[in-house]
């Protein structure tokens, strides 16, 4: 989910609203937008609701959080590793699911972005084969069409390069290209020329 603003307490009540009506355990958030201390920081939202997030940039601008229920209270173990990447760990069982919620500079950064996924890269690197990887978030990237992503737009931005590259060393899929879209909903935004 990219929700700016969510400075607002109303706002974050929304979302556990809304992952509530949906019958969601987790959300993940992007851009929450809230200016606070460095490190992950923690929010009861009532009924059972957290709301886990890292600061924005001094403008208000950037941020990474995961809300999550009380069913799964018990299970999350939430990492800061930076301001734009959170590690959630989600015990199930005998298993463990690492989600990486990420928040990936704009194309208009290409240096910032290349520095970006070539940490994400290294922190993928590091999970243990026996347990599940998925990275969830706004990469700023649109993949290459290709047989492993038959299902985006032939337009291609700065990041191509940096995110195909992660794609291709860890040997990762983007999932939102794996069915098809409508040709509106296969980018959400064109950068201006």
């Amino acid at each position: 989910l990219n929700c700016r603003t969510l400075r607002a307490p109303w706002r974050r009540i929304a979302i556990v609203q809304l992952a509530h009506d949906l019958q969601l355990d987790l959300i993940m958030v992007q851009e929450v937008s809230i200016v606070a201390e460095p490190g992950l920081q923690s929010e009861d939202l009532g009924a059972g609701w957290t709301f886990l997030y890292t600061s924005a940039d001094c403008r208000g601008r950037g941020g990474v959080g995961v809300l999550f229920g009380p069913r799964l209270r018990q299970s999350v173990f939430c990492v800061s590793l930076s301001p734009r990447l959170l590690r959630v760990d989600v015990r199930l069982r005998a298993r463990c699911v690492r989600l990486f919620c990420a928040y990936a500079p704009t194309a208009a950064h290409p240096e910032e972005a290349r520095v970006f996924f070539e940490f994400l890269g290294g922190q993928l690197e590091e999970v243990a084969n026996r347990d599940t990887v998925v990275v969830l978030g706004d990469l700023n990237a649109v993949p290459r069409r290709s047989e492993r992503s038959p299902y985006v737009t032939e337009r291609e931005n700065g990041n191509t390069d940096a995110l195909e590259d992660l794609l291709d060393r860890l040997d990762l899929v983007s999932a939102n290209t794996q069915f098809r879209k409508p040709p509106a909903r296969l980018a959400t935004f064109a950068g201006c020329k």
